[in-house]
């Protein structure tokens, strides 16, 4: 497939060769969220035994001297800690000193202290963290970061990565995608956390293939089936299929786990994280926060394209939703209810400012500006021919979140529509 790529600071976009003029269309959600992008524009080792952090522990303090601690670093990027797999955190001490190497998840929580307080001579250390939380639990899957504080007779330096590095917007370069193996490939400069978005160009978005999930640097490469979120239609080899690919940088140092097959870190983080002591991030200058990510300082586990659902109440029954199914819709118009089904995401939602954009076969039909959940919509039918139609509804947050589902719809002909209307004898 021949392509045509388009970058812009922050996202990068990769659309095929456009077909014949087909007449104006209004600018769609997937043109929007590219400009206000451009706008913001394994090793393994046996396991070590840790100390639970104290409940009421407080993050280090600000440095005090500057001579004591070389930074941190930490090896390799990434692991596996339910197969054994552990990192090491490097460091050198320039006069010996306590030593308190702690474990921060994405939300800067504290999950782990390796080494709490430990006297440590003067010289080069490896300390080894083997995947564990507090409570000996394999952590999930996500990006994890290293803090190191030392004390010494004069005074305590903590190197902290997520208060210098971490949320630059990143611009990702050299993508491809490849309908027939179904690859997305793409290169971030350096370790980021990825949203690859995909729809059609001045129309819907129709699908997250990556949600804002963690990165490493280089080469990355996602499989995506060529379908919309819910698998109903196969959209990858039309003329105006977009491929959006955004990013922001991880706080240096940062290292990925992998493997966890049992919770996921939004299950983890709200079962336990969230009672974690925090580290606050500090006020940057202008300069830094012209370059920072809108999602830099959002939860993690929550900022993320939500999931939501369309319904025909007149027409299904609640109990049986089923998504894959065409709706049979009849008359001038139907009734049309969007929400969001998890309730905390939908909480989230309700804290923030956000539209619905309704598309029929990718063409806007309407939208409302400052929605509220559960949405019903008075869908018009008027203009519809009959037959089969698809419907999309995107939900878009003024943080740039964007939910997306797209139902299968039968309009049925003034014939089938008596018919239907008659009661059964």
């Amino acid at each position: 497939m021949s392509t045509d790529v388009r970058s812009t600071v922050g996202s990068s976009t990769l659309t095929p060769r456009r077909a014949p003029h087909r007449g104006h269309r209004p600018a769609g959600l997937l043109a929007v969220a590219a400009a206000l992008a451009a706008q913001l524009a394994c090793s393994s080792t046996g396991r070590v035994p840790q100390r639970r952090p104290e409940a009421g522990a407080t993050p280090p303090t600000a440095s005090e001297v500057t001579d004591l601690l070389d930074h941190a670093t930490v090896q390799p990027w990434f692991f596996d800690p339910s197969a054994g797999q552990s990192v090491e955190v490097s460091y050198t001490l320039s006069r010996p000193a306590r030593v308190t190497v702690s474990i921060y998840g994405p939300n800067h929580e504290l999950v782990a202290q390796p080494v709490a307080g430990a006297e440590r001579e003067a010289g080069s250390h490896q300390e080894t963290w083997d995947g564990l939380d507090a409570d000996g639990a394999v952590v999930a899957d996500e990006a994890y970061y290293p803090v190191v504080e030392a004390r010494s007779s004069t005074g305590v330096q903590v190197y902290d990565p997520a208060a210098s590095s971490g949320g630059e917007r990143i611009n990702p370069r050299d993508i491809h995608f490849d309908p027939r193996e179904g690859l997305i490939s793409y290169v971030l400069p350096e370790p980021s956390r990825v949203l690859l978005r995909a729809g059609i160009d001045e129309g819907p978005l129709l699908a997250t293939v990556v949600n804002w999930e963690p990165r490493g640097a280089g080469l990355s490469t996602e499989h995506w089936s060529g379908r919309d979120q819910q698998g109903l239609r196969s959209f990858s080899r039309e003329p105006d299929a977009l491929v959006i690919v955004q990013a922001y940088a991880l706080p240096e140092h940062s290292v990925i786990a992998i493997g966890n097959r049992q919770t996921t870190y939004r299950e983890r983080y709200l079962a336990w994280g969230s009672e974690r002591p925090r580290r606050p991030l500090p006020t940057r200058g202008p300069a830094a926060e012209a370059i920072e990510s809108p999602h830099w300082r959002q939860p993690v586990h929550l900022d993320k394209d939500p999931r939501i659902s369309v319904t025909f109440p007149d027409r299904e029954d609640g109990s049986g939703y089923d998504p894959t199914r065409s709706v049979q819709v009849s008359g001038d118009r139907a009734l049309v209810r969007v929400d969001v089904p998890n309730q905390v995401t939908k909480r989230f939602l309700r804290d923030q400012r956000f539209e619905l954009v309704a598309f029929v076969d990718d063409q806007r039909v309407d939208e409302a500006e400052q929605a509220h959940l559960p949405f019903n919509w008075s869908w018009n039918l008027s203009d519809l021919e009959p037959g089969e139609h698809w419907l999309t509804i995107n939900l878009v947050t003024f943080s740039q979140l964007v939910g997306t589902t797209t139902r299968r719809v039968t309009v049925l002909p003034p014939a089938d529509q008596d018919a239907a209307a008659e009661p059964e004898r």
